[in-house]
């Protein structure tokens, strides 16, 4: 049922009645991640759940019951910044998978940087304007999947 890489929101995806309405429903506290309707031949699939960081166990759930649980642990890099800096260049650490297929930096929420993995460790500088920023970090993919974000708020003077 779930894709279980760990670096990318996780697709779903399984069989229920034909039109049936799909929820993905955290087993603990029925969090809901997101929802699909079955095709006609009861196939339904739903992409980049937003789940949190760590491990969390999705249930699939129609009005015809629920799927086994199925558990996924969903990690970010980690992101080193600094908690002030001066106006200009700020400089980044990034600890991720070497073996990713590619990393985003993104400045208030907004992709500003692919990085290119290969070594556990990238360092790299953005330009910050003055004021706090929220400076992030997290997996890609070709065809745009990508992952949690990991942040850190940075204060530009």
């Amino acid at each position: 049922m779930l894709d279980t890489d760990g670096r990318l929101l996780p697709d779903a995806a399984g069989t229920a009645e034909p039109g049936a309405t799909v929820l993905l429903v955290d087993a603990a506290d029925d969090r809901r991640y997101g929802a699909a309707t079955a095709d006609a031949t009861g196939r339904w699939t739903a992409t980049a759940l937003p789940l949190p960081l760590g491990r969390t166990t999705v249930l699939a759930r129609s009005a015809s019951g629920a799927s086994a649980p199925a558990s996924v642990d969903l990690r970010a890099p980690t992101l080193i910044a600094p908690d002030s800096a001066s106006a200009g260049d700020v400089r980044v650490l990034v600890l991720a998978d070497s073996d990713a297929d590619g990393l985003e930096l993104l400045v208030d929420g907004e992709p500003v940087q692919a990085l290119a993995p290969g070594a556990p460790v990238l360092t790299t500088t953005i330009d910050l304007p003055a004021g706090t920023h929220v400076v992030g970090v997290r997996y890609s993919a070709p065809g745009g999947r990508v992952g949690a974000i990991a942040t850190s708020a940075v204060t530009v003077e």
